[in-house]
Parts: C-alpha cells; structure tokens; sequence
C-alpha cells in the first residue's frame, strides 16, 4: 500500500468471527504501523465495510476504485459508496479505459493474497494491470487481507509463491508492499 503525498496507508483484516487478535495479527499490526500504515481490524465482511466506509469519507473521496474485492464486500461498498454519493469503479474494467479511469479515484480498495507478519510486508499478485494501477494510482490504498492469509516470516511463504507461479504461469506480477 503506497501512501501518496504523507496519506497514511490501510490494511483491513477480516478475522471472519473469531474474538482474540492473534499473535501474528498484533506482530503484522507493529510492523506495519512503525512503516507509517494504518492497521484496522474487522469481525467480519460488514464491519470491514463500515471501516472502509469512514476511511473513504476521511479522505474526502469522490470515485473510490475496487479490484478482486469479495462480492460481499464490493456489494456493501457499493451500498456505502451510493449513500455518500461518491462514484464507485468495479471491476471488470475495459482495457480501453486504463489508466484514466482508475487515475480519478482518490481511493483504491484491493484484496492482497498475503501477508508477511514478521516485516509489515503485503503481497499482492497482478495477472494484468488492474489490481496494480488500483492499489497504486489513487492517494489512498486500502488492502484487504484475511488473516488465514498471514503468514509469519518470508520463508513460510515459498510455498505460496510456488503456488501463485505454477496456476498462472508466465503472466504473473507479486509485488511485496512495505511502508510509504
């Protein structure tokens, strides 16, 4: 999550119901935080949409931009989004549309594939240009991570990686997110 021009980045985790935040969580929270991002921490879908909702709104944002958003979620955002009167961008976008439209939104909302506890480190995997220039055009970034997602260190996440490359073959970007 790339903050723009002293905007702090957001990680939303979905915790899907359970109560305590775990010790890779809090480890993931430390770490991103001392690189100036924003860590905030949901029960579910619906509370990870209010959270995203007031970010949205304290950015100012007139268009907002969604990419590999769970459907539960892009539905509530979409809800969230019309309500405030502020445009919302989905996908599938039309090639012929990239960059410009997604270069108006004032906030981008993807859902990274992992995490990495030990560095504050997401991974996002981009298998065409759509989910980099949403996470990456817009001031503002809000990553989606489950925390069934975050792994501990680097080296748990060979396996991860292995298998991103194998399914998508030579058509494949993982970009490692740390920091501003």
């Amino acid at each position: 999550m790339a903050p723009r021009s002293g905007e702090s980045p957001h990680y939303n985790a979905n915790r899907s119901g359970s109560a305590m935040v775990s010790e890779t969580v809090e480890q993931f929270r430390e770490k991103f935080t001392g690189l100036s991002g924003v860590v905030h921490v949901a029960e579910s879908h619906g509370e990870a949409v209010e959270q995203a909702a007031e970010v949205i709104a304290q950015a100012e944002a007139q268009c907002v931009a969604l990419a590999g958003v769970p459907r539960a979620m892009a539905i509530g955002l979409a809800d969230r989004c019309e309500a405030a009167n502020v445009r919302l961008l989905r996908d599938p976008y039309a090639a012929s549309d990239l960059p410009q439209a997604i270069d108006g939104a004032q906030v981008g909302i993807t859902r990274m594939d992992f995490g990495i506890a030990d560095t504050g480190t997401l991974a996002e995997v981009a298998t065409d240009d759509v989910v980099r220039l949403v996470s990456g055009l817009p001031r503002t970034h809000i990553a989606l991570l489950y925390e069934r997602d975050l792994v501990e260190v680097y080296e748990d996440a060979a396996a991860k990686l292995r298998a991103i490359f194998q399914e998508h073959g030579d058509n494949c970007v993982v970009s490692f997110i740390s920091g501003p």
